[in-house]
């Protein structure tokens, strides 16, 4: 029976969780709109936020965003925040994104706080 349906496996619900995080603190911290990249394949952009002006007027200017989700990626730290060492070649791709993108690391275990520390 356990090979009959296919698995929802925990890294990608921890995926799952850290884009609702971020999709929560950009649209309630901010006030701006989150956008969920749903393609077929994951090459690292993860959504993009369209900014929004304090009187609610669509800029035209939009935000890619990268998450990374778990306590991992919170292992090493330094001086100004949490040091990201991820892989050359996702560097390569996301140097080449046509518009300013955003690596965001979410630790789930802190989420109830991220509203107050959010800062972009």
């Amino acid at each position: 029976m356990e090979d009959s349906f296919p698995k929802y496996n925990k890294s990608r619900l921890k995926g799952e969780l850290g884009l609702s995080i971020v999709k929560t603190a950009v649209e309630e911290k901010f006030g701006w709109i989150f956008r969920r990249n749903y393609q077929e394949f994951d090459f690292g952009i993860d959504g993009y936020i369209d900014l929004i002006t304090n009187h609610g007027l669509v800029t035209g200017k939009s935000i890619a965003i990268q998450v990374k989700c778990g306590d991992s990626f919170f292992k090493e730290s330094n001086e100004i925040g949490w040091v990201y060492r991820g892989e050359k070649k996702h560097l390569n791709y996301l140097m080449n994104v046509e518009i300013p993108t955003l690596i965001c690391l979410v630790n789930p275990g802190t989420k109830k706080n991220l509203l107050d520390i959010v800062s972009i």
